[in-house]
């Protein structure tokens, strides 16, 4: 109901004059919602935004006053100067805290008001750190101790100094912020100004414009409507048959026009349905007009039984073009079993219009082994080469040989197909599996896959096909038999001739085989010999540098890195000085013994030259385990293969006792290499 009167001539009129008071009533609520926001930030300035730039001003003016008062306390002694600082400490400094916090709590942007109270923080902390100074320097005489008086002027330099710049640089930053604030305030005034003018001329034009839309929806909406309707009203009742668009409309004379283009449109409709069943276009559409529209009924059963009858006969004549073109076929190509297979599948693919199609016959040229073998398959309008073995009564295949009956499958799991397009299209979810048989006698199965659903007149063609090909490939078969044993007879007394002549020249071959062996056995012993004579040089070799390595373990310190610098073999000496366990240092970067106090260009300095092929020689300060250091001659050596490539380095490290020797040594390396001496207080 009120759906209705709202879409009505006169509910368009009253919702008109609702929409004038709402729009009257909704300026004035924001006239009023601006003045409330004016006097708000109004508040806030007098109280909030201007007390605390004055309060950042007075608090800057103190912190500046101590500062200077005890930089003279220090300096510059004066009674009356120590008596103001203290009057600051006790009297001023807690005035100024309670005023400034008082502030703090009117402020309305929580960031300025933690820079505030951060500046109250910063600001005690600067006077925490006056108090020592004027603890020490109290009396005349405390003025003559130099300890006192270097302990007030490193105070004030690194502690006082910087508490009262940071207080000046936090005062500064929120000064600004303050000043944006106001800033920020009055712009948001006169932006409200600048609004409520806006809207107030807005209302003026708005009002204008409703006043020339509401004569033009009557000329328009009321009085041209009727006109029309009226005229075409006059024009169908002498019967005459008219196609017109009428402007539609939710109110009274919208659904009058409505309904009378939906009667000239469903007369039409009906017209030119009638028309196209005469031409035989059964797939025209045709809507109702209604649940009572009999006419249009009448008209769709008619199609349908017409549509029936036109869509039987077009099955019969596709099943017997079908059974008329593989007859040819089958005929045709009966002379090769694999050449007649793949023309079939072929064929059957494309005239069913599927995706998919394979041809299995039952192998049984041997009678032990008797199997289903694919002989030919045909997917995405090409042949595929593929070969596959199935043992009777395996998978959907050899239940149907089994069972002798077709097999109709509409939803097939993704596994079965695995030939793909190439396309990346989705594999087909149809199978027809129908046996190839006569009477009772199964040769195979003919498999098609599709992404339509298979009609059952497409099924009674495969299984009347599909005796077809039975009977074909049962004679193929026979004289594929016959024509296979005369061929293997003619091969057969070929191969003994060949086998003949090769016996003749194995033995020949053998005969000098035998001469061969007897030369290459000489060889070999010789061989043997020799071998046997440098493995007792190599023996020699091993128990020398076996001496060799022990007399070195005794004063040198000795490991071997890859090629990343990781350690792969230790001697007992360097883990003596360095007091680790071997099993601690394998793996571990060789940079783990290089003192803190050596330079990061020392360290690639070493490995740029032993990387570069060249032996590095200099002097290192390591550390232990345990935190201790000792001093080292160390010469690193890359180790090459015969390619030249480098695949280790050795590193021979020789200990100096004396620390002072070493420092020298190792400033006069570190001169020379450009790089930071180290303080003889280092090694004292």
């Amino acid at each position: 109901m009120f759906r209705k009167f709202k879409n009505s001539i006169v509910g368009k009129i009253i919702f008109g004059y609702a929409a004038i008071i709402c729009l009257a009533f909704i300026t004035t609520l924001v006239s009023m919602y601006t003045a409330w926001q004016n006097r708000k930030i109004d508040n806030l300035v007098s109280e909030a935004y201007y007390p605390m730039v004055l309060s950042l001003k007075e608090t800057e003016m103190l912190a500046s006053e101590s500062y200077k008062l005890t930089n003279n306390w220090i300096y510059q002694p004066n009674v009356q100067e120590k008596e103001k600082l203290k009057s600051i400490h006790t009297k001023e400094i807690i005035s100024q805290k309670e005023n400034h916090l008082k502030i703090i709590d009117r402020l309305d942007d929580t960031t300025a008001a933690e820079e505030a109270r951060s500046i109250v923080s910063t600001l005690d902390a600067l006077l925490a750190e006056q108090l020592p100074v004027m603890d020490r320097l109290t009396t005349e005489e405390s003025y003559s101790d130099d300890v006192a008086v270097d302990e007030a002027i490193t105070a004030m330099d690194k502690k006082i100094t910087p508490a009262y710049t940071k207080l000046t640089e936090l005062i500064t930053l929120a000064t600004a912020r303050q000043n944006q604030l106001l800033k920020n305030a009055k712009e948001q005034k006169e932006y409200s100004s600048d609004m409520l003018s806006y809207l107030y001329i807005g209302n003026i034009i708005l009002f204008i414009i409703i006043g020339i839309y509401a004569t033009y929806f009557s000329i328009n909406s009321i009085t041209k409507p009727i006109a029309g309707l009226s005229e075409l009203i006059t024009t169908l009742s002498k019967g005459k048959f008219v196609s017109v668009t009428l402007k539609k409309g939710r109110d009274e004379i919208g659904r009058m026009a409505e309904a009378i283009e939906n009667m000239l449109t469903g007369l039409k409709a009906k017209v030119e349905f009638a028309e196209n069943i005469g031409k035989g276009n059964y797939e025209s559409n045709f809507e109702l007009l209604g649940e009572d529209d009999t006419m249009g009924g009448a008209l769709l059963q008619m199609r349908g039984n017409l549509k029936q009858a036109a869509e039987e006969d077009r099955k019969r004549n596709w099943a017997s073009e079908g059974l008329a073109k593989f007859a040819d076929i089958l005929r045709s190509r009966n002379n090769n079993l694999d050449e007649l297979s793949d023309n079939i599948i072929s064929n059957l693919v494309k005239y069913m219009n599927a995706s998919q199609g394979a041809l299995f016959l039952i192998n049984d040229d041997h009678a032990n082994d008797t199997f289903i073998e694919l002989v030919a398959c045909y997917a995405y309008d090409r042949k595929k080469y593929l070969n596959k073995r199935i043992e009777l009564g395996e998978g959907i295949t050899g239940q149907c040989i089994l069972e002798k009956d077709t097999i109709y499958m509409s939803d097939i799991p993704d596994t079965y197909i695995r030939i793909t397009s190439g396309l990346g299209e989705a594999l087909p979810k149809n199978l027809l599996i129908v046996p190839l048989k006569i009477e009772e006698n199964v040769f195979g199965v003919v498999e098609i896959a599709s992404f339509q659903t298979i009609a059952p007149h497409q099924i009674d063609f495969v299984q009347k096909l599909g005796e077809s090909i039975a009977s074909t490939i049962s004679s193929v078969k026979v004289n594929g038999r016959t024509k296979k044993l005369l061929e293997e007879t003619q091969v057969q007394a070929e191969q003994m001739r060949a086998q003949e002549e090769e016996m003749r020249q194995n033995m020949e071959e053998l005969s000098a085989t035998q001469e061969e062996m007897h030369r290459a056995q000489k060889r070999s012993e010789e061989a043997l010999e020799e071998l046997m004579k440098r493995e007792e040089q190599a023996h020699k070799v091993k128990e020398t540098l076996e001496i060799r390595e022990q007399a070195l373990g005794v004063t040198t310190m000795v490991s071997e890195t890859d090629t990343f610098g990781n350690i792969t073999y230790v001697n007992d000496k360097l883990c003596e000085i360095s007091k680790y366990h071997p099993e601690a240092l394998i793996g571990k970067s060789y940079n783990m013994f290089c003192s803190d106090d050596m330079p990061t260009e020392l360290t690639k300095k070493l490995w740029q030259t032993a990387k570069g092929g060249d032996v590095f020689r200099g002097i290192i300060k390591n550390k232990a385990k345990d935190e201790t250091h000792y001093w080292v001659d160390l010469a690193l050596v890359p180790v090459k293969n015969e390619n030249g490539e480098i695949i280790k380095y050795i590193g021979t490290e020789y200990l100096i006792q004396d620390e002072n020797l070493a420092c020298a040594l190792y400033n006069r390396q570190a001169r020379k290499m450009k790089l930071p001496v180290l303080q003889e207080e280092v090694f004292a």
